[in-house]
């Protein structure tokens, strides 16, 4: 499945590239036939239009003078006509009607242009505080409603950790629940299940919903494009009322189920849903302690969870 990156609107990037060319205005036209288009300043560098359409080489050539209009799933580069002209042809009647900056991610995202990428996720990251530090990697399995992490990246995680090299400890988190699958040091295979509990740093706690998220969290302005997404900053405050800052990376692509806010994975890494647009935690920080993503990447792992003798 072609991977599509849709990014957030974020910040003025001017697309001129002279002096000559430096104050013009570029606009995007959303266009409905017989009805005209309504058109807004489009303040999203050219790059981050063509990750939002889920096309190279394509907005990126567009001209100082160019229109972007969008027409359902559909966009044209119009690099001759005027807004009133494109208006007209569209069926609109009167003058053009400005309108707020259009967020083409969520336009793209609202408009159902492009299939649910649900391939398993590979999420690299590493959290430095006073109680732990280290870096690692787990799998978010969208089709299964499962994350796991093998062995491997616990054994990296916890490296130094008294006997951790005596023992296997596989762990896998579906329906609510953390499984750890341990094999001892004489080979004994058991497993142990506790219920999800954050014991890291997430800004989505317990029954958190989208409202409470909402009223919880606010954007700071600042922005930044990390990880081939456009990320933005919020802060509140954790349980303990410290600072809580985090960023979030848009990922439209990433469909969660309709009543779904959340789907987090191990050490509290995961997606959230906010308006019908899905995104990434990239980064969370309190005082004394920080996480952050490293690397998203396609994954795929195999794990048989038979042969364990529960522990509880």
């Amino acid at each position: 499945m072609k991977k599509i990156l849709l990014a957030l609107i974020s910040t003025l990037v001017f697309a001129c590239t002279s002096d000559e060319e430096a104050g013009k205005v570029q606009y995007l036209a959303v266009c409905s036939y017989g009805n005209g288009c309504e058109f807004s300043e489009l303040l999203l560098d050219q790059r981050d239009v063509d990750l939002a359409l889920g096309r190279e080489h394509f907005w990126a050539q567009a001209g100082p003078n160019a229109t972007l209009i969008l027409e359902g799933c559909v966009a044209e580069v119009d690099e001759e006509r005027t807004i009133e002209e494109i208006h007209a042809d569209y069926g609109g009647t009167g003058d053009p009607r400005m309108v707020e900056p259009v967020d083409i991610a969520r336009y793209i995202s609202g408009m159902g242009c492009f299939e649910c990428d649900t391939e398993t996720k590979k999420l690299s990251f590493e959290i430095s505080s006073v109680e732990v530090s280290g870096s690692a990697y787990f799998y978010i399995n969208f089709k299964d409603k499962e994350s796991f992490m093998p062995n491997a990246a616990y054994q990296q995680f916890y490296k130094g950790a008294e006997g951790i090299r005596e023992i296997v400890i596989d762990q896998l988190m579906r329906n609510g629940f953390l499984e750890q699958y341990i094999i001892d040091q004489q080979g004994g295979k058991y497993m142990y299940r506790l219920p999800v509990q954050h014991d890291y740093l997430t800004p989505v706690e317990g029954e958190f919903t989208e409202g409470d998220f909402k009223k919880a969290f606010k954007k700071t302005g600042n922005k930044r494009r990390e990880l081939d997404m456009y990320q933005e900053e919020y802060e509140g405050f954790s349980e303990e009322g410290e600072v809580l800052k985090f960023w979030l990376g848009s990922t439209p692509e990433i469909c969660l189920a309709p009543d779904q806010f959340a789907f987090m994975g191990m050490y509290g890494i995961g997606y959230i849903k906010i308006d019908g647009v899905t995104y990434l935690l990239t980064e969370a920080s309190i005082p004394g302690y920080r996480m952050r993503i490293t690397k998203v990447e396609k994954g795929s792992y195999s794990f048989n969870p038979s042969g364990y003798t529960r522990l509880n």
